[in-house]
């Protein structure tokens, strides 16, 4: 599943969501908006963001929707990241500078430190994210904690984006430009033993024309 470019409109452009047949076969939309996306773990539930709104909807067995999404938050600003808990029952996003956990219909504010991006939510419940003003940070975010302390990690270098943790949490997946074309590389969660996983990244169109984000499961 995949959001797509839609048209372009002030400061931003509107995209759509399409299921993308592995085995080569035409895309097939699944919805006339989608900016952001959350597939959860079980491949049951889809998440993503329209503009400024979030919406869910169940899926089937073939990626289909089961029935007409729902709305289950509104911001002023435009929503730019979500992700589901790993048991499917918490849809993390963000807005801006705000992060907020959707638990059982009910919204609540995650506080979190300066201008920090999520990338990941932990099997732990915590959050993964980097700090986006000035010197970049790796952070850890207890989302569950009535009275959440954010965990500093170490820095970032700028060149490196898309942190993901392993399932063991002693690895890091990111991509990174260090060697001047997008790749993807490994490394120890301190930053140490860093090496170079896939040496280069098809260029942007060759995703497929106008393909932005995708969740495969």
């Amino acid at each position: 599943i995949a959001t797509e470019t839609a048209g372009e409109e002030p400061g931003w452009s509107p995209c759509r969501l399409v299921l993308i047949p592995l085995n080569g076969g035409p895309r097939i939309r699944l919805a006339s908006e989608g900016d952001a996306l959350a597939l959860s773990a079980d491949g049951k539930h889809l998440a993503y963001a329209a503009g400024n709104t979030a919406k869910t909807v169940d899926l089937d067995g073939a990626y289909r929707f089961t029935g007409n999404p729902v709305e289950i938050a509104r911001e002023p600003h435009r929503i730019g990241f979500l992700e589901w808990s790993i048991d499917g029952r918490t849809l993390v996003y963000q807005v801006r500078d705000a992060t907020k956990a959707v638990i059982g219909g009910a919204t609540r504010v995650v506080p979190a430190p300066a201008l920090v991006r999520l990338s990941q939510i932990l099997p732990d419940g915590s959050g993964l994210g980097v700090e986006e003003r000035g010197p970049s940070v790796l952070w850890r975010i207890d989302r569950q904690s009535t009275a959440p302390k954010p965990e500093r990690l170490r820095s970032v270098p700028w060149t490196d984006t898309l942190l993901n943790l392993s399932p063991n949490g002693q690895q890091l997946v990111f991509e990174t430009s260090r060697n001047g074309l997008p790749q993807i590389w490994l490394s120890r969660l301190d930053g140490t033993g860093a090496r170079v996983l896939i040496p280069a990244i098809p260029p942007f169109g060759q995703f497929g024309d106008r393909t932005v984000r995708s969740e495969e499961h």
